[in-house]
C-alpha cells in the first residue's frame, strides 16, 4: 500500500491546485475548489520547471534587445531635441 506518513492534507491540497491550474482553471474556480479565502493556494501550485526555463528565456531576450535598442533610442530621441531646438531658433531669428 500507499505509506501515509509521506502524506497529508496538505498533499491533497497541493496536487488539487497543481492539476486544477495546469488544466487552465482561473484562480477564483481555484479559490472555489479548495474553498480558499485568501491567495494561498498559489502557495500549492507547482509551474513546471520547463514552464519557469521559457519565462525565464523570454525575459532574457527582452532585457537583451532593450539593450540593444535602447542605445539607438536615444540617439533618435537626442537628434529629435537638437532638431527641434534648431527649428524654435530659426524661428526665434525670423
Amino acid at each position: 500500500g500507499i505509506d501515509s506518513s509521506k502524506y497529508s492534507s496538505h498533499s491533497f491540497c497541493h496536487g488539487a491546485a497543481s492539476a486544477a491550474a495546469a488544466v487552465g482553471y482561473t484562480d477564483h474556480k481555484i479559490q472555489l475548489l479548495g474553498r480558499w479565502h485568501s491567495n494561498t493556494f498559489k502557495l500549492y501550485i507547482d509551474v513546471p520547471k520547463d514552464r519557469i526555463l521559457s519565462l525565464s528565456s523570454c525575459l532574457h531576450l527582452a532585457t537583451a534587445q532593450s539593450l540593444v535598442l535602447e542605445p539607438f533610442l536615444n540617439l533618435q530621441l537626442s537628434m529629435l531635441w537638437v532638431l527641434k531646438s534648431t527649428s524654435l531658433s530659426l524661428q526665434d531669428n525670423n
